[in-house]
């Protein structure tokens, strides 16, 4: 894997993700209160959480958007995380606005 800085969201990444979720905009689709706080990078998921969470393909993602073999982005209430696959650690998130796939 890339080093932890490859993966991180610069301010033009989380614009252009947020502008292209727009046309999903839904307004029930966000995380409960308590979760808000809970997910930040370094969360490790445990498998309840990561059953829970929509991995999103290449096709459901902005141009450019990177996700590699090892480095998956998914979809949990309106965050799209990016996530190490083996280690189950979130690498970083960018909030979106709350969407439906």
């Amino acid at each position: 894997m890339d080093k932890l800085d490859d993966w991180k969201f610069g301010d033009a990444d989380k614009k252009n993700v947020q502008n292209f979720y727009k046309k999903y905009a839904d307004k029930d689709g966000g995380l409960p209160p308590g979760w808000q706080k809970k997910v930040k990078p370094g969360w490790q998921i445990d498998d309840e959480w990561f059953g829970r969470m929509n991995p999103l393909s290449s096709a459901d993602l902005p141009a450019g958007f990177k996700i590699s073999d090892d480095v998956g982005a998914y979809l949990l209430g309106d965050k799209i995380l990016r996530v190490d696959k083996k280690s189950k650690k979130m690498l970083d998130y960018v909030d979106v606005p709350s969407i439906k796939l």
